[in-house]
Order: C-alpha cells, then sequence, then structure tokens
C-alpha cells in the first residue's frame, strides 16, 4: 500500500488515462483490496460525479485562498462537457479529494489504522489521547483532583453538595427547602474547575445549566446562583446548555451571561451554545446552536446572533464580525469526540492536537502552507492521528511530549 495520498492519487490519474505499468495496477489493486473504505475512495474518484466534486472542492478552495490556478482549471469548473478529456488538469483535484476521504473515513473504522513510520520513528513512542481529567478548586482555596476520587458527595458548601456522579460528572445539588437569601455567605463563594491540557469535563452547575470543558479551559460560577443574573467567568473553551430560571417571585427569565478573559461578555437566555477563547488562538468564538445569544465587546458594539451563527472577535483590533452560515459541527466537534477540520491551516490543527495530547509542537522553518479537511476520532494515540495528517503531505515525528513538524 503506498501511504502518501499523492502516490495514490497519482496511480488513479494513471488507471483513468490507460496509462499503468503491470507493477503499478498490481500496487493499486493491491492498495484496494486492503479494505472497504480504500475500495469506497477508489470508486468516488473514478466516476464523473466524484471527480465533478473534487474540482468544485478545488476550485473553492483557490478561490477562498487566492491562489493561483491555470485557466484550464478554471474553464473546467464552469464547463458541462465530457469529463474524460480533462481528467489531466483535476489530478490536483484527486489529491485533494483522497486528503478529505481517507481523513472521513477513518472515523468510521471498526479498528484503528497503522501507524507509520515517520509519526513513531527513532523512538518508538506514542502519546495517548487526553480525558476525562480536572481539577475543583473549592471556595476555601483546597484542590480536589477529580478524575482520582472516588463517586459520592465529594463537598458540602452551604445549602449545597458537589457530588461526583458515577459517569464521573461534576454536579452542584442545591437544597429546594433554602431561599437564596437564607445562604447569602455563600452568593459571592465560587468554585473552579480547571482542565489541563491533555483533558476535558462535564459538570452539572447549581442553577441546572450543563456545561463541557475543553482541554486547558477553567470555569469559575458561584457556588449558589442568586439575585438577578447568573455569571461564570470562562478562560479556553466550553460548550453550554443554559437551564431556564425565572427571577425569585417573577416569570422573568434570569440572565446568563459568560465573561470571557478577553474582555468579550456572551449574555444568554436559555440556550446551547459554544464559546472558543483560548489565548493562543487569533480569534475567539461563539457559536450559537440554539437560542439566543449577544456578544459583546470592549467598544460599545453588539452582535444578537441567531441558530447557525459564529461571533468573531479578533484579538489584535477588538473587532466582531458575524458568520451567518457558520459551520456548526466545526465547532462543537470536540464536545462529540472528534477532531474537524474545514480547509483549517496546519498550525490551527496543530494547536487542536497539542492541547488535546499534551505536548509541545515544533516547525520546521521551510515547512509550506497547508490546509485540511475531515474528520478524526479525538480518541486515537497521537501517531494514529499524525498518520491520518501525513496522507496530506505533512510528516510529523514524535519525540518524547513533543511532535516535530517536518516538510
Amino acid at each position: 500500500m503506498t501511504d502518501k495520498a499523492g502516490d495514490i492519487s497519482m496511480l488513479i490519474r494513471k488507471h483513468l488515462l490507460g496509462e499503468l505499468t503491470g507493477e503499478e495496477r498490481s500496487i493499486m489493486n493491491s492498495w484496494i483490496s486492503e479494505s472497504d473504505e480504500n475500495r469506497k475512495v477508489f470508486n468516488e474518484l473514478t466516476n464523473e460525479e466524484g471527480l465533478q466534486r473534487a474540482l468544485q472542492d478545488l476550485y473553492q478552495f483557490q478561490q477562498t485562498h487566492n491562489i493561483n490556478q491555470p485557466a484550464s482549471v478554471v474553464d473546467l469548473y464552469h464547463a458541462k462537457t465530457k469529463w474524460l478529456k480533462y481528467i489531466a488538469v483535476v489530478a490536483s483535484a484527486i489529491a485533494v479529494v483522497c486528503m478529505v476521504w481517507l481523513l472521513v473515513i477513518n472515523n468510521r473504522r471498526d479498528k484503528r489504522p497503522a501507524v507509520t513510520e515517520t509519526a513513531t520513528k527513532k523512538t518508538n513512542q506514542d502519546i495517548a489521547p487526553g480525558g476525562n481529567k480536572a481539577v475543583l478548586t473549592l471556595a476555601d482555596g483546597s484542590n480536589i483532583v477529580l478524575d482520582n476520587i472516588a463517586n459520592g458527595t465529594i463537598s458540602k458548601q452551604g445549602s449545597t453538595n458537589v457530588v461526583k456522579q458515577a459517569d464521573g460528572e461534576l454536579a452542584y445539588n442545591t437544597s429546594q427547602s433554602t431561599s437564596p437569601s437564607s445562604h447569602s455567605p455563600l452568593a459571592t463563594s465560587y468554585n473552579t474547575v480547571t482542565t489541563p491540557r491533555g483533558g476535558q469535563y462535564q459538570l452539572t452547575l447549581p442553577d441546572g445549566s450543563k456545561v463541557w470543558l475543553n482541554a486547558a479551559s477553567s470555569l469559575k460560577f458561584p457556588v449558589s446562583f442568586s439575585g438577578k443574573e447568573r455569571v461564570v467567568q470562562l478562560t479556553g473553551e466550553a460548550y453550554f446548555e443554559v437551564a431556564h430560571v425565572t427571577m425569585p417571585g417573577s416569570a422573568e427569565r434570569m440572565p446568563f451571561e459568560v465573561e470571557v478573559n478577553n474582555g468579550m461578555k456572551v449574555e444568554v437566555l436559555g440556550t446551547h451554545f459554544n464559546v472558543m477563547a483560548y489565548e493562543d488562538e487569533k480569534e475567539s468564538k461563539t457559536t450559537l446552536l440554539q437560542g439566543k445569544v449577544k456578544v459583546i465587546v470592549k467598544t460599545p458594539a453588539s452582535v444578537l446572533l441567531k441558530p447557525g451563527q459564529q461571533a468573531l472577535l479578533t484579538k489584535a483590533n477588538e473587532k466582531v464580525r458575524v458568520d451567518k452560515d457558520a459551520n456548526v459541527e466545526e465547532a462543537v466537534a470536540w464536545k462529540n469526540g472528534k477532531f474537524k477540520f474545514v480547509r483549517t491551516d496546519l498550525k490551527t490543527v496543530m494547536r487542536q492536537l497539542a492541547r488535546w495530547y499534551d505536548v509541545q509542537v515544533e516547525y520546521d522553518k521551510n515547512l509550506p502552507e497547508k490546509f485540511f479537511t475531515g474528520e478524526i476520532p479525538r480518541r486515537l494515540n497521537a501517531s494514529e492521528v499524525l498518520s491520518v495528517i501525513e496522507f496530506a503531505g505533512v510528516h510529523c515525528r514524535i519525540e518524547g511530549k513533543k511532535i516535530i513538524v517536518i516538510p
């Protein structure tokens, strides 16, 4: 089997043109017979519709990134004539679709893919994926390592019991018989859940709202919500499912607000949304799946999001823009156990991997710009993820807790 999408696409291209040698045909047939997924890739790339999709993907990618392209490629994109006349022109498009398919079908395999030589060369080391790891910091400053402690009640703070449930989730259970005013000493007392690099965690807040914390993130929140609003403080990334809570003695909803470390605020009224605000990313992103949120920044301007939209705050100039047709699946893929990339640049991909596998990443200075599209399960070891990425022509080497990226 060939290990690179470029080699595979070359063989498929020569097959379509009738130029395969006997040895090359044997190599290609061997690759096809290795798995049903490989056969599916081959079938996709050897019919008119598959190649048209490949060409469309290539054309849109080049337009998006202002990449110069031969006039023949532009002409072919708009052409309606016989596709076989243009096979030679779309060889690069075949490579694009090869990469997409190889990333996506990897998520559907029943067994894990083989590890390529480059990813583990020299050390034979590997890096396990992240898992449910977090530290709970109580109001008195004491810390509880959540992944080590047994299930059950782990802390009692006023009228609130902090419980680690059987599924590992952290839950704050506040006595319903106690009015908010009766536990006022805890109204300004906060707990913080912090996930390390290589960790994630799920918790239920005192109001019943559910929160999923991604790696290298933290959420600070009151032990008991009281007053006229619910305010939490986020660093990193989290997905929220906010509970519907009314004001004491009123039918009016109690607002829920997420304060982000860069000065951005997200005001919520019962909704599902994701906030990504890592300090090492150029943009903070708020993605709305359900309900309604208002994104507020330091400047007087604010934006109101509808489901399927995303607010992007550029840190350099603190300006907010709205993507009205956001890729919601990409934004919340981490919560669903996946990496999902849509024309994502290499360094952004590697930052996600670095946080999940708790590694440092080094780059060769001559590394060309690369982009990726597809899905990879987060449950895979680092070498297995890197073996998939290598199909796009990027080579990686693992050395201890470091990934070195080379051309």
